[in-house]
Order: structure tokens, then C-alpha cells, then sequence
């Protein structure tokens, strides 16, 4: 199987489709921070996972790590942190974000250009 059909790419599209639509189930305020975070970041998540099932490069597992470093301190930068939900929600998102980055990085080795390399076995 090709590294761009990895199946971490399919769980951070739906990580990221979860993050934008969550303000609409209750975890967000819809207009606060802790919802513009949500439709910011979502966005971003769905767009570089959907570009890494086409193209996969190293540096987008990177860009994952620290997308889910911020979703787990933003409830504390932006100021929602007493909204215990909207809160776990993010931090949640990111803490997976980040630990499917590090699979990734651990798992799949590349060249050093950072394209991954196709012809190892791979989990």
C-alpha cells in the first residue's frame, strides 16, 4: 500500500470535519473563540489531510504535531478554558492529531528530500 492511502490521513479528515461542525453539537459557543479555533483549524486539518492522501510528505505530519500542540493549549491562550466541553473537545482533537502524527513520523521512513519511501512494509 502506497503511504498516501494511509489510513491516519482518512482519521484526520474526520478529525478535522469533527473540529468544524462541533460548535454545532454544543461544543462551542458559535461565535466565541473557542468556535472561530474550531472552524479555523478544522478547516486546515481536512485541507492538509485531503493534500496528504494525494501527496504525502513529511513535513505534513509535522505541520499535524503542531496543530495539535496549539488545539491543546488554546483553550488556555484563547481564554475558554472554563468551558470544560468545548475545552476536552479541542484538546482531545489535538492530542490524537499529534499522536497519529508521531506514528507517522516513527513509522513510515523517508528519503531526504522528505518523500516517503514506498517499498518497506508498512503497518
Amino acid at each position: 500500500m502506497e503511504p498516501k492511502h494511509r489510513w491516519q490521513e482518512w482519521i484526520n479528515v474526520a478529525l478535522g470535519l469533527w473540529l468544524f461542525v462541533s460548535p454545532f453539537f454544543g461544543f462551542g459557543n458559535d461565535t466565541g473563540a473557542a468556535a472561530l479555533n474550531a472552524y479555523i483549524f478544522g478547516v486546515i486539518i481536512m485541507v492538509l489531510s485531503g493534500a496528504s492522501l494525494l501527496l504525502s510528505q513529511i513535513w505534513e505530519e509535522w505541520i499535524n504535531m503542531a496543530i495539535g500542540v496549539w488545539l491543546f493549549v488554546a483553550p488556555f491562550v484563547l481564554g475558554f478554558s472554563d468551558m470544560h466541553g468545548v475545552m476536552l473537545n479541542q484538546m482531545d482533537v489535538g492530542l490524537a492529531l499529534f499522536g497519529i502524527a508521531l506514528w507517522a513520523v516513527a513509522m513510515y521512513p523517508t528519503n531526504a528530500h522528505g518523500e516517503y519511501i514506498s517499498h518497506v512494509h508498512k503497518i
